[in-house]
């Protein structure tokens, strides 16, 4: 395995100075653990603590997940932040309103919904402004087809509000019926999965990855609403070659 496989490109490589491209370690964010980055320079992972002086800076300037950094020759401190193609962004929940990144360096964006009540264009709309804010494609997946006998009419919905924008209505279980979403998932491809809880983005990780990856659980039958199984966004390499990040259950999404 080697960086291309990981999403590494000219775009990121002419960023480096004669000095960096004999010394430094170009590695990408696959996880984050509060103050610390899990990192991958193709072969091996490695947890780096984030030093004080990146605290210093506004969040829009700190490595995220998905993001490029340059390491010291021992792999234990993130010298530079590499300029970003692109990055998924939001402000918090809250009354300070304070910026929050969620991924960089996505290629496309799965804005996963379902065929039930879930389902909210109002939603679906703000998901899609922040696509087109990043400058990313964007897939709208309805999931829970299998269940739903009017599925037809929320794909109706979805492009009534969508624009142009492709739409996916499957059974996120089913192999065989995510052959549209596979070709967004090639080698060296980042895919970002949004959406609520309990809409299906682990179930959809597990089958596009052929194995489990994510933990899931089924939905509240009193309010079709789902539970929490992603705690923290991280990168999963499927065998495909894509690159899938499944981010938690988004509450409030501010503009």
């Amino acid at each position: 395995m080697n960086l291309e496989a990981f999403g590494w490109d000219h775009y990121f490589a002419r960023q480096l100075n004669a000095a960096e491209r004999d010394l430094a370690v170009p590695a990408r964010v696959v996880a984050m653990h509060r103050s610390a980055l899990v990192v991958t320079e193709g072969v091996e992972e490695y947890d780096v603590a984030l030093g004080n002086r990146w605290f210093q800076h506004p969040t829009e300037l700190r490595p995220t997940v998905g993001d490029w950094v340059l390491l010291g020759a021992e792999r234990d401190r993130v010298e530079r932040l590499l300029e970003r193609k692109s990055v998924f962004k939001r402000y918090a929940a809250g009354p300070k309103k304070e910026m929050q990144l969620l991924a960089a360096n996505v290629d496309a964006l799965f804005i996963v919904t379902s065929c039930n009540e879930e389902f909210n264009e109002s939603r679906l709309v703000r998901y899609l402004a922040l696509a087109r804010e990043a400058e990313i494609n964007a897939v709208v997946v309805l999931t829970k087809k299998d269940l739903s006998n009017e599925s037809h009419r929320y794909v109706e919905r979805a492009r009534k509000v969508s624009g142009g924008f492709t739409i996916e209505c499957v059974d996120a279980r089913v192999a065989d019926m995510l052959e549209g979403i596979r070709f967004w998932t090639t080698k060296g491809q980042t895919v970002a999965l949004v959406g609520s809880s309990g809409v299906g983005k682990s179930t959809l990780v597990n089958t596009l990855a052929g194995r489990e990856i994510q933990r899931t659980e089924g939905i509240r039958e009193d309010d079709s609403k789902g539970r929490h199984t992603t705690t923290h966004r991280s990168i999963h390499r499927i065998e495909q070659g894509g690159l899938l990040m499944d981010v938690p259950g988004i509450r409030e999404l501010a503009l």
